[in-house]
């Protein structure tokens, strides 16, 4: 018995079906290359060039990752009213020397980490606040007793303008007067981390009130007539 033509047709549809199902490539996962926020898969955006998390809050994304503010924009870019999308942060976005190694709108903070900046808490994403260097980081990442992060010093130095290492003090004026003591060692620079103390003064010289013109132990030599000049030398 020959098959009717309705059922070569659906079955010809049902073989196209299972063909296309299993030719589908699989959508990059977060850290995969991207150009638009359709080439990852669902429910992650494309930024910096690949492919991540969205996020809200800090807790959104997995332990030892930020969530960061990107410059991508949710829905329609050509709308005004877009707001950009918060991110989170790959490993390999994480560490810096200068602000070019940094995707912007992020930095490189002070312990050469890539991080928002911030004039106030309400620039971070919670629960990061805003350090006294003026970038985003948690409380735990902060140095102790302080508000703001730990300078790193294995690096080749940190990048970015809120970080200047201060500069040593001057080292003192030597004191005058006989047996003039040494100058005192500068004090640290204030900005920073302050810079290493000065250079210690020299040794005191002992004033000299009035030239001296007359010495003890002159030695005399053999007149000479033709001699209209001489020098002399003391030892003591």
């Amino acid at each position: 018995m020959k098959p009717s033509v309705a059922a070569l047709c659906l079955l010809l549809a049902s073989a196209s079906m299972l063909a296309s199902c299993g030719s589908g490539s699989t959508k990059p996962a977060p850290g995969m290359g991207c150009a638009l926020n359709s080439d990852c898969a669902s429910g992650l955006i494309c930024t910096f060039g690949l492919c991540h998390s969205a996020c809200v809050v800090n807790g959104d994304c997995p332990t030892g990752e930020l969530c960061v503010r990107s410059d991508s924009v949710a829905g329609d870019a050509g709308n005004a009213d877009a707001a950009t999308v918060n991110v989170c942060q790959l490993p390999v976005e994480l560490k810096c020397v200068y602000n070019s190694n940094c995707m912007a709108p992020l930095v490189c903070a002070r312990d050469e980490q890539c991080r928002n900046q911030c004039q106030k808490d309400v620039d971070c994403v919670s629960p990061q606040v805003c350090t006294d260097s003026k970038v985003c980081a948690l409380t735990s990442q902060l140095a102790p007793g302080t508000n703001d992060l730990p300078i790193v010093t294995a690096g080749q130095g940190g990048a970015g303008g809120s970080h200047t290492t201060g500069s040593g003090g001057s080292g003192g004026t030597a004191a005058t007067g006989t047996g003039g003591g040494a100058g005192a060692a500068g004090k640290a620079g204030a900005s920073g981390a302050g810079g290493a103390a000065g250079a210690t003064g020299g040794a005191g010289v002992a004033a000299c009130a009035v030239p001296q013109i007359q010495f003890s132990n002159v030695s005399q030599g053999d007149s000479n007539p033709t001699f209209n000049s001489a020098a002399a030398a003391r030892n003591k």
